[in-house]
């Protein structure tokens, strides 16, 4: 910790950078002085420290662009909630990571990267991760090799499902999709950029970001991932085109004539109508959790508490209880009750407004991140996007994105106004 808050301290950009790069180290799990803790969570307080340090040497003051209430408020809820749950040592640690360590990781990105170079640097960080969890997950589909044991069928080359290094498949695609929706748009701006355009090495980086990082998704056969990669595009291609109309209906008619193609339509519908195994799983426990939070609607289960709230409410004891209902949510609304579902609500508000008015100068790279987000909600409707190590940091890295493009923006304009005086 010693070591890497000095070296934060001396490089703090890169610090960022590695964090970003290295967020499946929340894998690594080891005690420090008797405290369970992992390589991410240590980079990230000695981050920190080094964050202390150079706000009292700098005398640096604290920024939160629209998010100081809301982050205060977050943290209120998320204390209720932590109460609700009994404030058992597991909890604690859920509220740790899940919580105060991605709060403090948004205040010192929107604090420290103000430009151009910076906004890349969280660009290039979250691509480099995408490029090497998809190589080693495309090493496992050819050789069956480092794939987790937590289902033997993921391994068998008939049902092989890929996990890179994650625990499971899912994880994989709710880490990757968000990031390749980013570069699916981002990649617009390239093409539309005439400078960009003839960087190759730049080039060649955005397509791998993109090719790798759906490959993997597909190997991985994450569903949800590919759904929200195939919408994100959608949200895209709706936002450029000039006639939105014909856009919406031709889009209806070619979903619509899916349904009545014989290789696809058995396919789609039991996907549509959560007919297969893990449909109606999920369909079981929205309706299970759903009734939970008729008897506890302001509050929720509490933190980390949705397995032991849940038991009265099953439908069918033989089904495993999962820690989440997997829908966003429901999710939010479980763990943190139904303010705290309120607040996130509130902080997609925000996140979309900041976007939508950012100058056309940035249009391109505000879809982008918009798009990230997109994936990352429609993703959440049958899964869950944030309440894991590396995915609350995901998020709230996606929430700064849109704040240094605003700086970046604003930055651009008085530029251009000294340049006119």
């Amino acid at each position: 910790m010693v070591i890497f808050s000095l070296f934060s301290i001396k490089r703090e950009k890169f610090s960022i950078f590695l964090i970003i790069l290295l967020l499946p180290t929340y894998l690594l799990r080891f005690n420090f002085f008797e405290i369970p803790t992992t390589l991410l969570e240590i980079m990230l307080f000695s981050l920190f420290i080094s964050f202390i340090y150079q706000i009292i040497k700098n005398r640096i003051d604290l920024r939160f662009y629209n998010f100081f209430l809301i982050l205060i408020a977050l943290l209120i809820i998320s204390c209720v909630s932590l109460k609700i749950s009994d404030v058992s040592f597991q909890s604690l640690g859920i509220f740790k990571s899940y919580i105060i360590e991605p709060i403090l990781f948004f205040i010192i990105l929107i604090n420290r990267l103000k430009d151009k170079k910076d906004l890349n640097l969280l660009f290039y960080a979250l691509g480099t991760s995408v490029i090497y969890l998809s190589i080693y997950a495309i090493f496992q589909k050819i050789t069956g090799i480092g794939i987790s044991k937590t289902d033997l069928t993921w391994t068998n080359l008939e049902t092989r499902r890929v996990t890179s290094f994650f625990e499971y498949p899912n994880a994989l695609g709710l880490y990757i999709a968000p990031i390749v929706a980013l570069y699916i748009g981002k990649f617009i701006e390239f093409i539309k950029n005439k400078k960009l355009r003839k960087n190759k090495i730049l080039f060649i980086f955005n397509i791998s970001v993109i090719i790798f990082g759906i490959l993997s998704i597909i190997f991985a056969r994450s569903e949800g991932a590919i759904i929200a990669i195939i919408l994100s595009i959608l949200f895209i291609s709706f936002i450029y085109v000039k006639d939105k109309l014909n856009f919406i209906f031709a889009t209806i008619i070619v979903g619509t004539s899916l349904f009545f193609i014989p290789k696809t339509q058995s396919f789609l519908y039991n996907k549509v109508l959560l007919n297969d195994y893990s449909g109606k799983i999920r369909y079981q426990m929205w309706v299970e959790t759903k009734n939970m939070l008729k008897d506890n609607f302001i509050f929720g289960a509490g933190l980390n508490n949705y397995q032991n709230k849940i038991q009265p409410y099953k439908l069918n004891k033989n089904y495993e209880t999962f820690l989440f209902p997997h829908n966003i949510i429901l999710n939010f609304w479980s763990e943190l009750g139904f303010f705290g579902l309120i607040i996130f609500i509130i902080i997609f508000y925000i996140f979309f407004k900041k976007c939508y008015l950012l100058k056309d100068k940035n249009k391109s790279l505000a879809i982008a991140i918009s798009a990230s987000m997109f994936a990352l909600i429609i993703h959440g409707l049958v899964d869950v996007p944030f309440f894991k190590n590396d995915l609350a940091i995901l998020f709230w890295t996606i929430i700064s994105l849109s704040i240094v493009l605003e700086k970046v923006d604003n930055n651009e304009v008085e530029i251009i106004k000294i340049n006119n005086v």
